[in-house]
């Protein structure tokens, strides 16, 4: 678990006060089976920031990244905030200059 979460919470209290009823994941810690059931029951899918090379790892490591974008090529919407802005792109190899690429921990 990433000890900066502040910003989670304010994505948290945005998304109360438009109504939507939000299922939080930490997939870092969810059974990839909660997962998929998880992301299969959404109309849309928003990925919060962190570390964007743990965040990809995580997301590779749990089957949601194939998920995700299978879901995205049939017009899901897919949000991402800061990292995970930055884990949608093709690359994320411009990042190795301001982030370590071998640290995949959180």
């Amino acid at each position: 678990m990433e000890e900066v979460s502040f910003y989670a919470e304010k994505a948290r209290l945005c998304v109360d006060q438009l109504g939507i009823d939000a299922h939080e994941l930490d997939i870092a810690t969810v059974a990839k089976q909660d997962i998929r059931q998880t992301l299969e029951r959404c109309d849309y899918v928003y990925l919060s920031g962190g570390k964007p090379y743990y965040l990809l790892q995580q997301l590779r490591a749990t089957g949601a990244d194939r998920w995700i974008l299978n879901e995205a090529g049939k017009g899901m919407a897919i949000i991402g905030e800061s990292a995970a802005s930055i884990v949608m792109a093709p690359s994320i190899n411009y990042l190795a200059a301001m982030d370590d690429p071998t640290v995949r921990q959180a």
